[in-house]
């Protein structure tokens, strides 16, 4: 998943409510406005990204469940399902794993991994490596 794709999630997933926003999805519950503008942004620039975020908070869909059983697949298809209709942008495809860990390794220290990490990393069958690699950089 890509750095966007998580970032979208959390915000999606986990919205920060501040206090003036309360009011405006309260006002868009009470009179039935909480789907969708047809007029959607391309996201093309982060501000359309952000600007986009906004429109769906209040309408995307509550997701509950008995225990912490929500995965990052069941993520994935959540945002697929509800984001990539709304829009027209499609989400970008699933990078490689040689491509994942120097991404990450960039983002997270800075540093491009060395050769043996590389190798060993694309070499990993376990399907949680990407997790991992997330927490122990």
């Amino acid at each position: 998943m890509s750095v966007f794709r998580f970032l979208l999630a959390l915000t999606v997933v986990v919205p920060v409510i501040h206090s003036s926003n309360v009011a405006v999805a309260q006002r868009k519950r009470q009179t039935g406005q909480s789907q969708v503008a047809k007029n959607l942004p391309d996201l093309k620039t982060p501000e359309d990204k952000m600007r986009f975020l906004e429109m769906i908070r209040y309408s995307f869909p509550a997701m509950r469940t008995r225990g912490a059983a929500y995965t990052s697949k069941d993520l994935d298809q959540a945002l697929e399902t509800y984001v990539s209709r709304a829009t027209k942008t499609p989400f970008s495809e699933l990078i490689d794993d040689e491509t994942f860990i120097r991404r990450v390794s960039l983002d997270a220290t800075g540093q491009i991994p060395d050769r043996d990490a590389i190798l060993n990393f694309v070499a990993d069958k376990n399907s949680d490596k990407r997790s991992k690699l997330i927490d122990d950089l």
